[in-house]
């Protein structure tokens, strides 16, 4: 290989790592808004719809806890590729639209992001260095929100809302897959700098929270995320009483581009205060949606929907940060993995409770205890966020 191409070889993978790893995480995020049509079109109640959603979470975190394994965590390449074939085969299964094939293709969905999340982090953090830290983060906000505007927009505007997006997310996938096969094809695993602790900051921050701070910042992230997302478009739906997925989807839509704009506003500001801010606007949001959903205030439902969006960006970024600081690319990999098996898991945990809670009690008095029981844990996020923690040992091994 001549010098000109080794050094666009990597470049290019660089470039498509990121990428690669947006598309399979927008694969999850397609069946989101059209919940309410599934619940329509095949008579689910919220705590089928709960399972279905979670589903995806249950493999998720069990595939996360597998590729934690310091073994695996040395081939990022062959984990990427595997994840890219998954959700191909995820999306042939959900496009069938049975209640079944729902829950087997979430299922599928939770495996394939489960190989892609340390992969990604992995080869990132070796190409292109420390400001590719939080590439795991920031990499599932941003496919969220590209995954539910384009399911929601296509499924209200195209043909075959329920066939569609699969499809065209099929063959974008298949595109990614081929780019990062040529990528690894020609750039050796040889020259994966896993271990490299050169490119990388391995110094703490002085003003880091303690790390245990972190993974509750993800989970709360998820937890909030996770309500709205299954819970807040069939509360939208039976208050204008419309079977509108887009009007039924704002909400969803506020959420991710406000957590959008949370991810991206954190940049140098400090940590605690910024860790801190995302807690607040959480626990607020938490509480403005159920008091807007008891009211039938549909704007202030997506008001609230937009504190949490901006909460959850910047707090589920701030809590990998923190969880992972001072590692290198192999450790990060799997701290990546631990860190988003945490959250997925408490997401899906207290999304099933909450769905079988609103089916019993409705969804409004169902909203409203979420809202209890989760605003003190924002507290306690909050204010262990804003605390510096005692200093910590870097991990390079």
């Amino acid at each position: 290989m001549s010098r000109a191409s080794s050094g666009l070889s990597p470049r290019i993978l660089s470039a498509t790592i990121p990428v690669a790893f947006v598309v399979i995480v927008a694969g999850p995020n397609l069946p989101n808004p059209l919940l309410p049509l599934y619940g329509r079109t095949l008579g689910l109640d919220p705590a089928d719809l709960s399972i279905v959603y979670s589903s995806f979470l249950i493999t998720l975190t069990a595939t996360l806890a597998v590729m934690a394994r310091p073994r695996l965590q040395s081939r990022p390449g062959a984990a990427l590729v595997a994840a890219l074939l998954m959700a191909v085969v995820a999306d042939v299964v959900l496009s069938l639209a049975t209640h079944p094939a729902l829950i087997v293709g979430r299922a599928l969905n939770g495996i394939s992001l489960g190989l892609g999340t340390g992969a990604a982090a992995s080869l990132a953090l070796a190409l292109r260095g420390e400001r590719a830290r939080t590439i795991a983060a920031t990499g599932t906000i941003v496919g969220a929100v590209v995954g539910s505007i384009f399911a929601v927009t296509l499924a209200q505007f195209g043909p075959a809302p329920l066939l569609a997006g699969y499809a065209i997310h099929a063959a974008v996938t298949c595109a990614a897959l081929i780019a990062v096969i040529v990528g690894l094809i020609r750039w050796p695993r040889s020259s994966w700098a896993l271990d490299r602790q050169v490119a990388v900051n391995t110094a703490i921050p002085h003003d880091l929270p303690a790390r245990w701070t972190g993974y509750l910042m993800g989970s709360l992230a998820w937890i909030s995320g996770g309500i709205i997302v299954a819970l807040v478009p069939l509360a939208i739906s039976q208050d204008l009483n419309t079977t509108s997925l887009l009007i039924a989807g704002l909400g969803t839509i506020a959420l991710l581009v406000f957590a959008n704009i949370g991810q991206f506003s954190v940049g140098g500001r400090s940590i605690r205060h910024m860790s801190a801010l995302a807690m607040i606007c959480m626990g607020a949001g938490v509480v403005v949606i159920a008091a807007s959903v008891a009211g039938g205030l549909v704007p202030f439902v997506v008001v609230g929907c937009a504190f949490v969006g901006f909460g959850q960006g910047a707090g589920y970024r701030l809590g990998l940060r923190i969880a992972s600081a001072g590692l290198t690319p192999r450790l990060q990999g799997g701290r990546a993995s631990v860190y988003a098996g945490i959250s997925y898991a408490a997401c899906a945990l207290f999304v099933i409770a909450s769905g079988e809670l609103a089916t019993r009690v409705g969804l409004t008095n169902g909203l409203w205890i979420v809202a209890a029981v989760l605003t003190p844990l924002f507290v306690v996020a909050a204010s262990t966020a804003s605390r510096r923690a005692r200093k910590r040992v870097p991990q390079h091994s």
